[in-house]
C-alpha cells in the first residue's frame, strides 16, 4: 500500500490522518506499534491521524515505511 504524495501546500490533512488510521487499523495495528517503528510518540502520530498536526513528506514516509515493514 503506498499513500499518494502530493505537493505539501495541497495536503488535506485531516484527509491524510483519516487514511492512514483506516490503512492502519486495516492491518490490525495499534498506535504504539506503528508510532514506535515510525520512531515518534503515540501521542504525536494520534494528532496526526486526527488531523491536529500537520503532515510533512518525511513524516508520511516514516509512517509509510512503518506500515510497510510491519505488514
Amino acid at each position: 500500500y503506498r499513500i499518494q504524495t502530493i505537493p505539501l501546500r495541497l495536503v488535506d490533512h485531516i484527509a491524510t490522518g483519516s487514511q492512514v488510521r483506516q490503512e492502519r487499523r486495516k492491518r490490525n495495528l495499534t498506535l504504539q506499534v506503528v508510532s514506535a517503528a515510525a520512531g515518534m510518540s503515540v501521542v504525536y502520530l494520534s494528532n496526526l491521524e486526527r488531523g491536529k498536526r500537520y503532515w510533512t513528506e518525511e513524516l508520511l514516509k516514516r509512517v509509510e515505511r512503518a506500515l510497510e515493514n510491519l505488514s
